[in-house]
């Protein structure tokens, strides 16, 4: 419905353009995962707080998704895990200082941290993107 109205009112044009790009693989550690699978049948949530993240009904899909927000690169899920987990992902951080610089986090110690507490890794690798590119978009006509 939104599509259409952009579409119509704005004569948006759009197309998906796979691309290879560098990305970081989610894939199962050789130590096996160390997720627990969820019992609640609820909305899927996950939340990045100074701690980590807590998360709750949660596929690896969406996982990833989120990991790709912090990340210098796409994170695409190779898991093969189907359903969802519960799980938490400690930060390694402890001083309020480096609480305030969340972004470290994300550049160095997540791998490890993801590899020792969910029994998952990340590899740098090549892979198609899927991006979503505008062909043409218009100024809407008075109403």
């Amino acid at each position: 419905m939104l599509r259409t109205l952009l579409e119509n009112r704005f004569k948006l044009a759009l197309h998906h353009e796979p691309k290879v790009v560098p990305v970081y693989k989610l894939v199962i550690a050789k130590s096996g995962p160390k997720l627990r699978e969820s019992a609640a049948d609820g909305e899927p949530a996950c939340a990045l707080t100074l701690n980590g993240f807590v998360c709750h009904n949660l596929e690896m899909a969406r996982f990833a998704s989120m990991l790709s927000v912090g990340m210098d690169r796409p994170v695409v899920d190779l898991t093969g895990l189907k359903g969802s987990y519960d799980f938490t992902l400690k930060s390694n951080l402890t001083t309020e200082a480096e609480k305030a610089a969340l972004s470290e986090w994300f550049s160095a110690a997540i791998f490890t941290d993801i590899q020792r507490q969910l029994g998952l890794q990340l590899e740098t690798d090549k892979a198609p993107v899927d991006y979503l590119v505008v062909d043409r978009i218009e100024q809407p006509s008075e109403n």
